[in-house]
């Protein structure tokens, strides 16, 4: 579920059902393929990155959250029900691992510098989850979800960031209006420091491909989801499927929808851009 590219190779981590995760790079044309399998019973990585010649990748195993160094696992929170997905570096060589752990109940985001867990905030009696981290101009922003109480539908879940000890929760419409929930795939920060998270919205009908600039919500089509998103020259590019399962794969580039094969069903999970 997590792709990186430098220089002339590709890295892309997953796993494979019932198997343990694994790390794969290849040269930009396929070849020179390589395996590398990420210890831990039923491990799965999530995001990949390379970092001063190492391979980087956050995840978690059967027994709590972790991540891994050129396949050799480092533990987070153990012996709890814990999982973390992105991992960055800032300019100091501080590492950071964001997702969560399970307590009372309760899923709680956070943050690992060099593999200490902090809290991120919630709402009250809610839960969290934080998914992506982005290091620009020195400042750590950490995308993902939060969750709170609603009488009549549960729970409801909303695009959140966190900057500097700050939540902020991206809007999603009003309830009244059929606005029901959310979720968040993947997140970009410009060097203006906006922020981009990219997911699909929910009303009684359907989901649709949706992301949010500083938490101002923009739907793309009439149904579908987005997996990756970045920004080129102002013109947002954001790759998914039309539909929620099964779909077909698509890409937007601003107002222009771009679909891969009319008769295509599939899932895009990632998406690189290469300049």
């Amino acid at each position: 579920t997590g792709l990186y590219q430098l220089n002339s190779k590709i890295y892309v981590t997953g796993w494979a059902y019932g198997e343990k995760g694994s790390i794969w790079s290849m040269d930009l044309d396929g070849t020179n393929q390589k395996r590398v399998d990420l210890e831990g019973e039923y491990s799965e990585g999530q995001r990949i990155i390379l970092y001063r010649g190492n391979i980087y990748v956050g995840g978690w195993f059967d027994n709590g959250s972790c991540y891994w160094k050129n396949g050799s696992k480092k533990n987070l929170t153990v012996n709890a029900d814990s999982m973390s997905w992105g991992i960055s570096f800032d300019d100091n060589g501080d590492q950071f691992n964001v997702g969560y752990y399970m307590k009372s109940h309760s899923l709680i985001p956070s943050f690992w510098k060099n593999g200490k867990r902090q809290d991120l905030s919630r709402p009250k009696h809610g839960d969290g989850e934080a998914k992506y981290i982005e290091v620009v101009n020195n400042k750590k922003f950490i995308g993902g979800t939060t969750s709170a109480p609603h009488n009549f539908l549960g729970y409801i879940t909303k695009p959140t960031y966190w900057v500097g000890g700050q939540r902020i929760t991206a809007n999603i419409g009003s309830v009244d209006d059929g606005w029901q929930n959310s979720e968040v795939f993947d997140m970009h920060v410009d060097d203006q420091e906006n922020v981009y998270l990219a997911g699909f919205s929910q009303d009684m009908d359907s989901e649709y491909p949706t992301y949010w600039i500083n938490g101002d919500k923009h739907i793309l089509s009439e149904s579908g989801v987005i997996r990756g998103i970045n920004v080129i020259d102002d013109v947002v590019i954001a790759a998914g499927t039309l539909s929620y399962f099964p779909g077909t794969p698509v890409l937007w580039a601003g107002s222009e929808k771009y679909v891969y094969d009319e008769d295509a069903v599939g899932e895009v999970w990632d998406m690189l851009i290469m300049r």
